[in-house]
């Protein structure tokens, strides 16, 4: 469902709320007032921005959407699949163990081998399938999830609406220094963002935090509650979710 914004008529808080609920009566967040939900304001066409050769001199250009930046490009470590790794090294291993263990014939010691560096061999290229099949950007405005190595898709989302960045590490993924990275967002086709084996997580959260917080100046987008609970009557909790 398409989403709004609109101020709280008491005291003037940015409030976000699904256009289902045009007309109803709610509890602002800030306030705790009773407020009735506005129209929705007809959308207007994006204008362009425009910025004098003197300001663009000065370094303003850099603000404007077609100066967008690579800020940083990568792919999920390596380290993500040591488990992987390491059993194709132990069926390897075990394959070649068993061949001189089992009392057979050369053809026999061959085939166990051969058979053995096989499936250490498909475990190694599948890593390296999806290890390079994957690639995170972060440029100036957006951020980009591209999967694939020959068929491709892209998936992007302006960092001007990103709400929140999660970081979550096993105890072994603080030792080997990576981890799993969630980027929530108030893109209703794209409200989480996974980033999995991604290398020094907390330096690339604060990589995206300083570029998402920049991107909400240069939009002039304000933090905004989201109001979504509300009753069978048609009036909204109390205690509203962000």
């Amino acid at each position: 469902m398409a989403e709004f914004d609109f101020k709280c008529p008491n005291c003037e808080k940015p409030l976000r709320i699904d256009e289902a609920h045009q007309g109803k009566g709610t509890t602002c967040p800030a306030c705790q007032k009773e407020i009735t939900i506005p129209t929705k304001p007809a959308e207007r066409a994006p204008q362009p921005k425009v910025v004098s050769p003197a300001a663009a001199a000065a370094g303003m250009g850099d603000l404007l959407p077609q100066e967008e930046k690579e800020v940083l490009s990568f792919r999920p470590t390596m380290k993500m699949y040591l488990g992987r790794l390491f059993l194709a090294l132990l069926i390897a291993a075990g394959a070649v163990a068993l061949s001189v263990v089992v009392n057979a014939s050369p053809a026999v010691e061959r085939a166990l081998i051969i058979a053995g560096l096989a499936v250490a061999l498909i475990l190694f290229l599948t890593v390296l399938y999806k290890k390079y099949s994957v690639l995170y950007r972060l440029s100036t405005q957006r951020l980009f999830l591209i999967r694939g190595l020959v068929s491709r898709k892209i998936e992007e989302l302006e960092l001007f609406r990103v709400r929140d960045i999660q970081v979550a590490q096993s105890f072994w993924q603080r030792i080997l220094g990576f981890g799993r990275m969630t980027v929530f967002s108030t893109d209703a086709s794209a409200p989480k963002f996974e980033l999995l084996g991604v290398a020094r997580p907390l330096q690339v959260k604060d990589a995206i935090r300083v570029h998402f917080r920049t991107a909400r100046l240069r939009e002039r987008v304000r933090p905004t509650e989201f109001i979504s609970d509300f009753d069978e009557a048609g009036m909204a909790d109390k205690d509203p979710g962000f």
